[in-house]
């Protein structure tokens, strides 16, 4: 199992061009993966709500996504600028009890048993955690804003993994922790 901490100083919102539900992100993820193509979803905040519970665990703010998705071995799936679920409520933090501190800042997308070629998340506001997937290509995973995310990685077949934190600023350069943790969950 592989974990990525990413841990900025300062925090800042952003406006998001679109919002589409869960449960619409899986079906394009579902139907770019049957067509053969790959996938690219710019800009966008994924709401969790009542249509998507069968995705949702959590307080609703875990999104599990366990479908087929097999997607061709040299597919470009790459997910910028987004962001997943909404605010994590104290509530919710206290009631979850968590697993590396996975969720603690942000909503999480979990996506499991799946088949990708090259997987690319750019500055999405979420802890992402992949569980028995393939990249045949790699996973890339590059934070630029300014609030602390998690990459957790498991039982996956991935032939290469790029990680990438910092802020990009006009004003300043903005150091980030950057934690690895990496072990055999048997």
């Amino acid at each position: 199992m592989l974990i990525l901490f990413c841990f900025p100083i300062i925090g800042l919102s952003q406006k998001y061009e679109k919002t589409i539900s869960l449960s619409q992100f899986v079906q394009e993820l579902k139907q770019a993966a049957k067509q053969g193509a790959g996938y690219n979803l710019e800009n966008c905040h994924i709401t969790y709500g009542n249509s998507d519970k069968q995705y949702l665990s959590d307080n609703n703010s875990r999104a599990v996504i366990n479908e087929v998705l097999n997607f061709d071995q040299h597919s470009l799936v790459r997910i910028s600028n987004c962001k997943f679920g909404g605010q994590v409520s104290e509530k919710t933090i206290n009631e979850r009890g968590f697993n590396n501190n996975l969720g603690v800042f942000s909503s999480v997308l979990e996506l499991r048993n799946a088949h990708f070629g090259d997987l690319i998340f750019y500055n999405v506001d979420a802890d992402i955690r992949l569980d028995s997937i393939k990249a045949e290509i790699g996973v890339s995973f590059e934070i630029t804003n300014k609030k602390p995310h998690i990459l957790e990685i498991s039982r996956s077949d991935i032939n290469g993994i790029y990680l990438n934190c910092h802020e990009i600023s006009q004003f300043s350069d903005i150091d980030y922790e950057i934690k690895l943790i990496i072990y055999d969950p048997n």
